[in-house]
């Protein structure tokens, strides 16, 4: 009998571990709808795309339900109008009532822990709102009559009201540190930043010390390890903040704070993925000119060594012959050097044999409209710094020597022009050359300057650099 109690003990309790609810179950019940659709949107990165669909019965209730477990992260729920409210999930079974009236002040919970706290912090926030606002135009009226000892107490009286959001968001974290919401609440907060060291007579010893710490500090509340970040809008604003407005934006600066962040991403497959796939991205389709060194330098190191592991071989071929096509030519590189390239009377004329202190190289055809409007306008610029030890090194791109030579006929610039109809220069790959006119500025040392200008840049550089150059003379 002892015996038949035990087993039976153990099979209610296993009868009792596989009761447990899997997959999700949502239910959206809102008042004031009813026989419409009804759409389920998640976050990735600061974009929303489409989950799931449900239809709204005659009472307003709407049930999202599924044998999987949905990834934790700030969702939405898109109704009849485009309107919409946000919420957790974190848990897999609760419910949401609320009415046309008002989504957010309205809304009940049950059976979900963190969306309570979510809607008590929206709840909070609207409650203080009113007396925020009040305070605020205090000040604005304050100043216009030069108050000051008001102000400094309406000050006062708004830091406080702030102080009750953020101390409130502070509890959260203390008190249910494992929750989503903690984890999101954390993840907006800049690190506490320490006052600057002074020396002994009280001057400050670094001025930017409180910039270094923000920006080596900046991810302490990130916790990499746990990519349900990626499914609130959190993460990818922290990164644009850190990449583009906390990093000078010059190619070294960028490529040092890309993989200081990338290999703290590392912690977890999907944030790496995600962050390297954006910040290259961004670079390799950026329009400021010299860019493309960021993208060189992120594929080399991440993609061209097999870490991106999202990218099949067809992709990672197309990377790596994009780097191979734009590495020759990054800025400060050398130019490549040109050879077998002659003028019209057969004489063969080196990139690298001209003596100037700048060289506008031109890559041109003769029947390119562009070209066409582009060549008087780079002439201009080459008359007006000629004196200047500047000369025009013009490749034509075209194989036809005729329309080549019936052009400099009609043009005479000045320039050296030079062409390669025997086809025995690599120019074209060199300088990855896919469209005319393809426009570089080379200093003395046939360094590259600049690239893939417009002959009002080309004025804009040349111009600031013989100032430089006058300046220094003069020292």
């Amino acid at each position: 009998m002892k015996k038949s109690l035990i087993l039976l003990f153990f099979i209610s309790c296993s009868v009792g571990l596989f009761a447990q609810k899997s997959g999700h179950e949502i239910r959206i019940k809102v008042n004031g709808i009813k026989d419409s659709a009804c759409y389920l949107a998640g976050y990735y990165g600061k974009k929303q795309y489409y989950k799931d669909t449900a239809q709204f019965d005659s009472k307003g209730l709407c049930i999202f339900k599924g044998a999987d477990t949905l990834p934790g992260g700030i969702y939405s729920i898109i109704l009849p109008g485009n309107t919409y409210f946000e919420f957790l999930i974190n848990e897999q079974h609760f419910s949401l009532e609320t009415d046309t009236v008002n989504l957010v002040q309205n809304m009940k919970i049950k059976g979900s822990l963190e969306n309570q706290l979510f809607y008590d912090h929206f709840h909070l926030v609207a409650s203080l709102q009113k007396e925020a606002e009040k305070h605020k135009k205090s000040l604005k009226r304050l100043r216009e009559k030069d108050d000051q000892d008001s102000l400094k107490i309406v000050r006062r009286q708004l830091r406080a009201v702030n102080k009750q959001v953020e101390d409130y968001k502070l509890n959260i974290m203390k008190e249910y540190p494992k929750t989503l919401l903690a984890k999101i609440f954390k993840s907006m907060k800049d690190p506490e930043i320490p006052a600057p060291p002074k020396d002994e007579n009280g001057k400050i010893i670094d001025s930017l010390f409180q910039y270094k710490y923000l920006k080596s500090h900046f991810w302490d509340n990130i916790d990499f390890t746990d990519d349900n970040i990626l499914r609130t809008p959190i993460y990818h604003g922290r990164l644009m903040r850190y990449i583009q407005k906390m990093t000078a934006q010059i190619p070294d600066s960028i490529n040092a704070s890309a993989d200081v962040l990338l290999e703290k991403a590392k912690a977890n497959r999907q944030i790496f993925k995600y962050t390297l796939s954006k910040i290259i991205y961004m670079y390799e389709t950026s329009k400021i000119m010299g860019m493309d060194a960021v993208f060189v330098h992120l594929a080399e190191k991440y993609y061209m060594t097999n870490q991106a592991f999202w990218i099949d071989s067809v992709q990672l071929f197309k990377i790596s012959d994009r780097v191979r096509s734009i590495k020759p030519t990054l800025i400060g590189s050398p130019a490549p050097p040109i050879y077998y390239m002659k003028d019209r009377k057969g004489m063969q004329i080196p990139l690298y044999s001209i003596d100037a202190e700048f060289t506008i190289l031109v890559f041109w055809d003769p029947d390119c409209g562009h070209c066409k409007k582009e060549m008087p306008k780079i002439d201009e610029v080459y008359q007006k710094y000629k004196t200047r030890s500047l000369k025009v090194y013009a490749v034509c791109t075209e194989v036809e020597q005729e329309k080549w030579i019936k052009y400099l006929d009609s043009h005479p610039y000045g320039w050296i022009n030079v062409a390669d109809f025997e086809l025995h220069s690599p120019f074209r790959d060199l300088y990855d050359i896919s469209s005319t006119p393809k426009i570089f500025l080379l200093d003395k040392d046939k360094k590259i300057v600049a690239k893939k200008i417009a002959h009002e840049a080309l004025d804009e550089i040349l111009g600031r650099k013989f100032r430089q150059i006058d300046r220094q003379k003069d020292k």
